[in-house]
């Protein structure tokens, strides 16, 4: 990274950190992205909406039962590669690493118990076997997840994104070509083979990831005298309780959708569901890779007692993640049916769906890193109370959409409730660190989503369906859109009306 994380200069830092995320992050969107497309493919609508229940249902364990380890690692990891000794820093590993796979093992053995009781509970009858086989990879998980907060925390979100997000999804492709499926056989013998390869392509990012970690904590820059720089051990678990109970309603906001509408809607229904929801949070990707560079600069920035640098940092994180982000809420609004048929013709039937989820993305777009920063500048109260109104929304309003309406009723109550969260969370973040919302210039983001909005809708009207007019649309979309915000910060520098 070209700044060097502990001086001064946060805009020279942010903006280093974040082109090398965004660069390994963007490759591996899109291979996550093709990774869902052979999934639909193989699976088809039904049992693409039984394995997304599954998954999600592990990935919510996952994060539950990590009681805030990796986030542990992202606050403090970088305070102890600066200034740490080398027991301290020893310790900490050992404690990160250790718990991760201690606490993982324990969940696996619940799921193993009792496999074929949660497939039950979660609307998969007869699946146990499904359940059984992603919970016993949970251990890896949980080290693959505590790892990631290890290399973000030492200031290494570059290489944390190029193992996670880059070569995780690469080598679950591969699996899934390599490994046999049985086209005409047993539904879950197919669903477990993907279920297999999904775990499998955990394993070297974690052994990577692992000797990455090990090298930064351990390794060269290591000092030998005996300095202790965190605090003390009740605020570090405090700190842990509070994230993790932030990082618990979270999960089960983001997936728990899933979960709820499989208890309304047909195995199908859902899949459509579930199809939507993963491409309506590809909008967020800017959001989540500035954060990954940022969250560590915050949470130094409020240790230093820097608050005019931690402001300015925070309001040029929203400014760059809404001024990028929203081409992409366009896109997909505008290529709903041509995005989802990707994964197979029968998925272009939740287009409606997508473009109410992505609706509801453009206010995450718009309010930035708001709940990183809150997170690691002591503001952990701050979100679990807007994640727990918007989890009790949620709970509420997918439940009776769901019942009532369907699937577009479904993804209006997901909307509403992850609105309300990213807004209640914007409040805190200005009571804390400013700045107001917005923190960029209204035309600098009204103009070109317009401009861009009718050079796509033109497109459009002038072809076909098809990967063509995705990449002819898509490409003139963006280009409109970044020429306009172009023109307005030249005018801006030369101070033109």
């Amino acid at each position: 990274m070209a700044s060097d994380p502990t001086s001064r200069d946060s805009i020279g830092y942010l903006r280093a950190g974040s082109r090398a995320v965004v660069t390994a992050r963007g490759l591996g969107r899109g291979l996550r992205f093709l990774l869902h497309v052979v999934v639909g493919r193989i699976l088809g609508p039904a049992d693409f909406g039984i394995y997304m229940v599954a998954l999600s249902a592990l990935i919510i364990a996952q994060k539950l039962i990590l009681l805030g380890l990796d986030r542990v690692g992202i606050r403090y990891g970088g305070i102890l590669i600066s200034h740490a000794g080398h027991r301290e820093r020893a310790r900490f590993l050992m404690v990160i690493v250790g718990g991760a796979l201690v606490i993982g093992a324990a969940g696996a053995g619940i799921i193993a118990v009792g496999a074929s009781t949660w497939a039950r509970a979660l609307a998969i009858p007869g699946s146990g076997e499904l359940v059984l086989t992603l919970g016993l990879g949970l251990p890896l998980l949980t080290l693959f997840l505590a790892l990631s907060g290890l290399l973000r925390g030492s200031h290494r979100p570059g290489t944390e994104a190029v193992w996670a997000e880059f070569v995780t999804p690469g080598l679950n492709i591969l699996l899934l070509f390599a490994l046999p499926f049985a086209p005409g056989v047993d539904t879950w013998t197919n669903l477990q083979v993907v279920a297999v390869a999904f775990l499998a392509s955990h394993v070297l990012p974690t052994i990577g990831m692992g000797l990455r970690a090990a090298s930064d904590y351990l390794g060269e820059r290591a000092r030998d005298v005996a300095t202790r720089v965190l605090p003390p051990a009740s605020e570090v678990r405090t700190f842990a309780i509070g994230v993790w109970t932030v990082g618990a309603v979270t999960v089960l906001l983001a997936r728990v959708d899933r979960l709820l509408v499989a208890q309304f809607l047909s195995p199908e229904a859902v899949g459509l569901y579930a199809a939507a929801a993963v491409l309506a949070q590809q909008n967020a990707f800017f959001v989540q890779s500035i954060a990954a560079v940022a969250a560590p600069r915050f949470a130094l920035l409020e240790r230093q007692g820097d608050d005019e640098a931690l402001t300015e940092a925070a309001g040029r994180v929203e400014e760059w993640t809404a001024i990028i982000s929203m081409p992409v809420v366009l896109v997909t609004i505008l290529l709903a049916p041509d995005l989802l048929g990707l994964l197979g013709p029968e998925f272009r039937a939740g287009a409606m769906v997508l473009v109410i989820l992505t609706l509801s993305q453009a206010v995450n777009v718009l309010t930035g890193a708001s709940g990183a920063v809150l997170n690691m500048t002591g503001g952990e109260r701050d979100n679990v109370l807007a994640s727990g109104i918007g989890l009790i929304a949620m709970l509420a309003m997918v439940s009776l959409g769901a019942a009532r309406y369907g699937l577009p009723g479904a993804a209006f109550g997901s909307g509403v409730a992850w609105a309300t969260v990213w807004v209640t969370q914007r409040r805190a973040m200005t009571r804390r660190t400013g700045p107001s919302f917005p923190a960029f210039g209204i035309p600098s983001l009204a103009i070109p989503t317009v401009a861009g909005t009718v050079a796509g809708v033109a497109c459009i009207w002038t072809m076909d369906p098809g990967i063509p007019r995705i990449v002819v649309t898509g490409a003139l979309t963006l280009a409109v859109y970044a020429s306009v915000v172009a023109l307005l910060r030249g005018r801006t520098r030369t101070g033109e009306p």
